[in-house]
């Protein structure tokens, strides 16, 4: 039986950034890259179809009501 222990669960490493495209229109991006870390990485769920490193990339558009 899977029984994890307190401590930390991971170390996450961020880049952001934002583009305006025009006065109210922006593209919004991230990308990220997490390590499990300990008990996290040592769970049935990451061992049998996972990885410990996890990484995540993400893209918006993003509409601002009113002005700035």
């Amino acid at each position: 039986m899977y029984t994890p222990s307190s401590g930390f669960k991971d170390v996450t490493l961020s880049l952001n950034g934002n583009y305006r495209i025009a006065t109210q229109w922006s593209l919004v991006a991230n990308v990220s890259y997490e390590r499990l870390l300990a008990d996290a990485a040592d769970s049935p769920l990451v061992r049998i179809a996972g990885t410990p490193n996890q990484q995540t990339y993400s893209l918006f558009v993003v509409y601002s009501f009113g002005a700035f």
